[in-house]
């Protein structure tokens, strides 16, 4: 590696390292939860690995997969957006209203697939039903904090261009 490549990732290394340890209580919800998606996407690799069951088809270990590690690395993302905002009430009810529903949607997605059923556009039983139903209310209800916080960003007037 060249001289500039590794000191690239030194800085890189560095910065992370400075924004993980003052990270407000906002943004250690947002990084737990994302640690606990991405560890569910990752044991759930090793599950169906061992399984040898097909990657594609409404029941498969790719949607606990796919919904973990995305969702993981998303969150990661909001926690690191959500910083660039004041600590405020509306902050931290937005932080814990997309936790919450964010954690419980993958949970919900994971579970059916634990169940042996598909999890998205099944009407198989009125349980499957009602999941369905209930990952429809729970994503709506993350992406209302997720657009209050892109909004608020735009809005800054401190945002920086070099962040």
């Amino acid at each position: 590696m060249t001289n500039t490549g590794s000191s690239l990732l030194r800085l890189a290394r560095d910065q992370a390292r400075a924004w993980w340890s003052r990270r407000d209580n906002d943004q250690r919800w947002l990084t737990t939860l994302a640690t606990v998606l991405m560890a569910s996407g990752l044991f759930h690799v090793i599950v169906w690995v061992i399984s040898g069951d097909a990657w594609a088809g409404p029941v498969s270990w790719r949607k606990p997969i796919v919904f973990g590690l995305s969702g993981g690395i998303t969150t990661l993302s909001l926690a690191w957006g959500v910083g660039l905002l004041p600590s405020t009430t509306g902050r931290r009810v937005l932080t814990r209203l997309y936790a919450i529903t964010m954690a419980l949607e993958v949970g919900l997605i994971t579970m059916q697939r634990w169940r042996g059923v598909g999890s998205h556009f099944n009407n198989s039983t009125v349980f499957d039903i009602v999941v369905f139903s209930a990952m429809g209310i729970l994503i709506m209800a993350s992406s209302v904090s997720i657009v209050v916080w892109m909004i608020a960003v735009c809005r800054l007037a401190t945002l920086r261009a070099d962040i």
